[in-house]
């Protein structure tokens, strides 16, 4: 009887084993990425200058669904506007604003020198090479982000110039053509002038 009990005993030990041995082993899930937009700052800096600044970086969007950069604020700035740097006619530089930047999924907005960009217009002190100051990115779905800027070089003459500048570029840049042409015709009377005053002697 004895021996019966220790042979079912037995029995029933390794039925068990067996069954934890071909049991399939649980996996860990799948890693799924996010149905909200997942944004990340990367490397943002601005512009030593003085009235007006500029800050740039990489936004990256590591969500599955796109988002918006609508609009930006900063303590240092009188106003903060998204703009953007184009190339018009006759190579003129044009700084206009924008109304937004789009982030897609997955992907990325690049805000640089030459193109999209953060405009600070009258800046409560000048950027110095070193300094740093709060910026607050507002996304149309993932709320206000606030990044440390750093002030990393001086300024470019495009921004130095202003928005106000900038928009009038084509009408300076019409009148140094002017003046120019002003200059090369008073050269060729002044040569003439020359000539006559030769004969007559």
């Amino acid at each position: 009887m004895v021996k019966r009990l220790h042979f079912v005993f037995f029995v029933v030990v390794l039925t068990v084993l067996l069954a934890a041995c071909g049991a399939p082993t649980p996996t860990e899930p799948a890693a799924q990425t996010s149905d909200e937009p997942v944004i990340k700052v990367m490397e943002p800096f601005a512009r030593a200058s003085m009235p007006n600044g500029a800050a740039y970086m990489t936004i990256m969007n590591e969500g599955g669904s796109d988002d918006t950069l609508l609009n930006a604020d900063s303590d240092v700035a009188e106003a903060v506007e998204l703009h953007e740097t184009t190339i018009g006619e006759n190579d003129v530089m044009q700084m206009r604003p924008v109304e937004n930047i789009a982030v897609p999924a997955g992907g990325s907005a690049t805000l640089e020198p030459g193109g999209k960009h953060v405009m600070l217009m009258g800046l409560q002190e000048g950027l110095v090479v070193g300094d740093t100051f709060d910026l607050t990115l507002n996304f149309e779905k993932s709320g206000p982000q606030t990044v440390q800027v750093e002030v990393t070089e001086g300024m470019t003459m495009s921004h130095d110039m202003g928005s106000d500048a900038m928009e009038n570029s084509d009408m300076e840049h019409t009148m140094d053509g002017e003046m120019e042409h002003a200059m090369d015709g008073n050269m060729e009377g002044s040569d003439m002038e020359d000539g006559a005053m030769k004969d007559k002697e």
